[in-house]
């Protein structure tokens, strides 16, 4: 059996057929998803089943899909253009059960963490605060093309505080079809 994509349509065919059937199918069945699941309808991940504190890294997804056109990248075609998004409260929520299963470092695993950058920029005064409250149990990091504006556009101070140092690729985005203007970026976050 296969499935392809992202939570949604074709998962639920999926767990409708393992609940029906027994042993194995007698040829390869695909299970595609064609309407995705919004991202915050997203069910937090089980963490408590795994003892995270055996691994290297956490992960965990705030978006899914990419506004850029980047000839080497293959996200937008599978995920879409138009990145979709979870709420802070369910990447808190997430947080706090890795923590609770024991992990010291977690990775944002979304291909362009700031692709949408007013998203980024409203997540992280959430992760600061979060961070705070909690006294720091974790070291963040994460993804941002080399041409995009250092740590999402925040200060120094900012970024510092929220611990979450970004790599940058070193290759170059291909032009969006409606690049948004430098006159349009968010050049400061409001932490």
């Amino acid at each position: 059996m296969l499935h392809l994509g992202e939570l949604g349509d074709g998962t639920d065919r999926l767990l409708e057929y393992l609940d029906t059937h027994d042993g194995r199918p007698p040829r390869q069945i695909r299970f595609e998803t064609v309407e995705r699941l919004p991202m915050a309808d997203f069910p937090v991940p089980a963490y408590s089943l795994i003892w995270l504190r055996q691994y290297f890294i956490a992960s965990i997804q705030f978006s899914s899909g990419c506004p850029y056109a980047c000839e080497f990248c293959d996200i937008p075609g599978l995920y879409g253009r138009n990145p979709r998004l979870k709420t802070p409260e369910q990447v808190l929520r997430e947080l706090d059960e890795i923590v609770a299963a024991g992990a010291v470092s977690v990775y944002f695993v979304d291909d362009n963490f700031i692709a949408n950058q007013r998203a980024a920029q409203e997540l992280l005064p959430h992760l600061i605060e979060w961070q705070v409250r909690n006294r720091y149990p974790l070291r963040f990091a994460c993804e941002r093309p080399s041409t995009s504006p250092r740590t999402s556009g925040c200060s120094p101070s900012c970024a510092l505080r929220a611990s979450i140092p970004c790599s940058a690729g070193s290759r170059r985005p291909s032009p969006m079809p409606c690049e948004p203007s430098p006159r349009t970026r968010i050049s400061a976050c409001r932490c």
